[in-house]
């Protein structure tokens, strides 16, 4: 079948923006209160076998891959017994004559558009995935007895004095960056300095006193990756993330943060220039796919992938890796069993989801933000994020029920909000979910 894709969202930010809920940027706390109830246990007697899962998998990530006419999909899946899965479709590269007309033909099968075939190992840009790995660094600082930090501490305390001299800061902390309830407009997405984004955006008006309402923006994590350098004493802030993540999934990982300033980034020997990597990405089953968009005025592929993100999003939504190495950190993240974390920190500031203050609370009731770079869908039982960048998508969940880990992504700019919720059900049909407290009536 010969598809032209006329019409592809662009999406120019690094992550989807949400904005918060209630009128003039008040609580409504009809909406996000949280909900009262329990989670009905499954009956594990129906689960799937492990091949049927398998099938599952391949059933619904090739539906999706067809039906969405993407380039390429990588999909990584870690099950309850820590067993994996890991498959790919598509193309890391289109050929040619494909990029050139953008019509994408199957008829002999996921690869026939490829001058280099996907494979699992193979890179991504994934965009506000990213914030998992600052937003962890900054828990394990605040956890870290060697540092003068509290996440309840105002940034000012934190940031060094050029920042500071920008514009007022006063009364947002470090909590209300981790939670996106500082007030701070969003950055403006140019190629520049993190500093010359703060510059600008601190000429902006606030959009609402700090930690009076919610409001998603990537300016909350270019701000938190400063305070890194600045508490630490690194010179980037991606020194001591890169630390967390070989920490916690080992030095072997495929997570690489393209170097700031350097237009040259992908050719540069130096492109991994903090973790002392091979320069992988041009080529060889772990590079970094090429991303695409659809130019509707030519109608061609647009080739995406020597934009850096690290002059665009910076600690917001820059970083690079494998899906099989998004698993294993989401599912480090999600259950702290890499032990970055002492485990009292842990319960206290993740696993235990606070009900007692707004603060906690992520566009109202039944989804929270965890203020640890994870987002919990209450009803689901699930932790995720997204991660979008120019010609990249991706996604990441843990299921606190079934203790399954599922990420995707996609070498084009789009949205995986709903497949990893479907490929959960698909492999855990039976899987049951919160029932709400069924509330008393008065006669």
């Amino acid at each position: 079948m010969n598809i032209k894709l006329s019409t592809i969202t662009i999406i120019l930010m690094s992550i989807i923006v949400l904005t918060g809920c209630g009128n003039d940027y008040k609580w409504d706390t009809d909406n996000t209160s949280p909900l009262e109830g329990k989670y009905e246990t499954r009956n594990v007697s129906l689960d799937l076998t492990r091949e049927e899962k398998v099938l599952a998998l391949k059933s619904k990530t090739q539906n999706f891959f067809y039906s969405n006419y993407v380039p390429g999909l990588s999909l990584s899946v870690i099950f309850d017994d820590n067993s994996t899965f890991n498959v790919a479709y598509g193309c890391a590269k289109l050929r040619d004559d494909v990029e050139k007309s953008a019509i994408l033909n199957y008829e002999s099968g996921p690869n026939a558009n490829c001058e280099e075939k996907l494979l699992p190992t193979h890179r991504f840009k994934i965009g506000s995935l990213t914030k998992t790995t600052v937003a962890r660094t900054i828990l394990d600082i605040d956890d870290n007895a060697e540092f003068d930090f509290d996440i309840n501490d105002p940034i000012t305390k934190h940031l060094p004095k050029r920042i500071l001299d920008m514009g007022n800061l006063s009364g947002i902390t470090v909590k209300n960056l981790l939670h996106h309830t500082s007030g701070l407009p969003n950055v403006d997405y140019k190629p520049r300095t993190a500093e010359d984004m703060i510059r600008v955006l601190l000429k902006k008006k606030k959009l609402f006193k700090p930690g009076q309402t919610y409001r998603y923006t990537n300016s909350n994590f270019v701000f938190l990756g400063q305070i890194i350098e600045h508490v630490t004493g690194s010179k980037y802030w991606q020194v001591e993330v890169n630390k967390r993540i070989a920490e916690s999934i080992g030095k072997d990982n495929s997570f690489i943060f393209p170097e700031p300033q350097n237009p040259n980034w992908l050719e540069t020997r130096a492109t991994a220039w903090l973790i002392n990597k091979e320069n992988t990405l041009l080529e060889g089953n772990s590079s970094l796919v090429i991303g695409y968009d659809h130019n509707k005025t030519a109608s061609t592929f647009i080739s995406l992938r020597k934009t850096s993100g690290a002059d665009i999003a910076d600690a917001a939504g820059s970083a690079i890796a494998s899906t099989i190495d998004i698993s294993k950190w989401f599912k480090g993240v999600a259950t702290n069993d890499s032990h970055l974390l002492t485990d009292k920190y842990f319960l206290e500031n993740i696993e235990r989801i606070n009900t007692d203050t707004y603060e906690d609370i992520y566009i109202g009731n039944p989804t929270w933000n965890t203020g640890s770079g994870l987002f919990f869908e209450q009803a689901e039982n699930v932790l995720w994020h997204l991660g979008n960048f120019n010609g990249y998508a991706c996604s990441a969940i843990y299921s606190k029920n079934e203790k399954v880990t599922i990420s995707a992504c996609i070498n084009q700019s789009g949205n995986l909000s709903k497949l990893n919720f479907d490929l959960l059900s698909s492999i855990y049909p039976y899987r049951k979910e919160f029932l709400p407290k069924k509330t008393s009536t008065s006669h």
